[in-house]
């Protein structure tokens, strides 16, 4: 087993990287992780230098999770703070969170946040951000990514309709009739 096999290992037993990503953001990073682990293998001759690079890889990984999952309740500032901490990571220009908004990735919650992993893993190896094509269909969870034109209110009721249901409901119900047949006897008095 290689050393970058061993560490790939390691970060598919270690949750904490994952913990607020579905299954389809996981893998992706996880794929960009495997690739820059097979580079940092045939990179580096340290064993030290080479486990450097696995724990900022899992820090990066950290640090991307965080931000997709927590970008939408994340002030501005909050936000390029995080960037700025990938930045200093992987040693890349800084990204502006202006950028990724010119190039379509919002900061609302998604269903998805696999295009934004993307986006993210292709700036920090160096690579030039993707376009993302917003999606027609509201997102799952959160606000809706593609604004619609706004819906037709619906006619006001009629009145007097209103007022025949309401009184339907406000009018207190009579007891039926008693029924003979539910009269108790006393057995005393049958013939």
């Amino acid at each position: 087993m290689t050393r970058a096999d061993d560490a790939l290992q390691r970060l598919y037993e270690d949750t904490g990287w994952r913990e607020d990503l579905i299954d389809s953001e996981a893998n992706a990073l996880l794929k960009w992780a495997e690739n820059k682990l097979l580079a940092f293998d045939a990179q580096s001759t340290d064993a030290i230098d080479f486990e450097t690079r696995v724990n900022t890889i899992r820090r990066v990984m950290v640090q991307i999770d965080k931000l997709v999952a927590r970008q939408a309740r994340m002030t501005p500032e909050e936000r390029q703070s995080m960037l700025d901490s990938l930045a200093a990571l992987m040693h890349v220009t800084p990204l502006q969170q202006d950028d990724l908004l010119k190039h379509g990735f919002s900061a609302q919650t998604v269903s998805d946040n696999t295009p934004m992993i993307g986006a993210l893993t292709a700036w920090l190896d160096g690579g030039d951000l993707p376009w993302y094509d917003v999606p027609e269909q509201p997102a799952q969870w959160g606000g809706i990514i593609h604004v619609a034109a706004a819906a037709e209110a619906p006619p006001a009721p009629d009145p007097a309709a209103m007022s025949a249901i309401l009184d339907f409901f406000n009018t207190t119900p009579t007891d039926p009739p008693p029924n003979p047949e539910d009269t108790p006897t006393d057995d005393a008095d049958a013939p």
